[in-house]
């Protein structure tokens, strides 16, 4: 899992807090003729390059990797909606 150490100053007392941010990378995929849409999430951008060089090789459409934070993985729910979303404005 990749992660992002951010630093803030807080206001109260000056105190310096580490906020630690972990990312995922999102993969949609297109399916063959059910034309349905699968959402595959990796640890890494090497990863999520990799599944879409062998997705592609089997002739199946992919995004490029989206990072998102990794919270939203365990429950891919919102993600899902935007996908839907915009499939049915094409």
């Amino acid at each position: 899992m990749h992660t992002d150490v951010r630093f803030c100053t807080c206001r109260t007392g000056g105190v310096v807090a580490v906020i630690d941010m972990a990312t995922v990378y999102l993969v949609v995929q297109q399916g063959g003729a059910s034309h349905e849409f699968y959402l595959h999430t990796f640890d890494s951008i090497s990863d999520a390059r990799t599944y879409r060089r062998s997705a592609e090789q089997a002739a199946y459409a992919t995004s490029p990797p989206i990072p998102i934070p990794a919270r939203l993985e365990r429950d891919l729910t919102a993600v899902e909606a935007i996908v839907a979303a915009a499939v049915a404005l094409v």
